[in-house]
């Protein structure tokens, strides 16, 4: 069911706000969905509330939950590694 949920959350924001990357949604405690989202221009409240607000269809039969999974998750896809790269300076730690 996850995966599903999942499409429908990705094929409402392609349309709605594209530029919202939908990392996971996974329905947790049969009712609810956890969604974790990233923006090429970070995670905020205000776009947290944004993509609750594009998700109505969803909300009507399952709780919402929207973040971000935080600055220490690994990047996703190649692609999104090398978009946060250009210009930022490379600390060992």
């Amino acid at each position: 069911m996850s995966s599903s949920i999942q499409e429908r959350i990705e094929a409402i924001l392609a349309s709605a706000d594209p530029d919202v990357e939908v990392l996971l949604a996974e329905v947790v405690g049969g009712d609810r969905v956890r969604l974790f989202i990233d923006h090429p221009d970070g995670v905020s409240l205000a776009l947290c509330e944004r993509v609750t607000g594009h998700l109505a269809e969803i909300r009507v039969t399952h709780a919402l939950e929207v973040s971000s999974p935080g600055t220490e998750r690994p990047l996703s896809k190649p692609e999104r590694s090398e978009e946060r790269r250009v210009g930022k300076e490379c600390r060992s730690r």
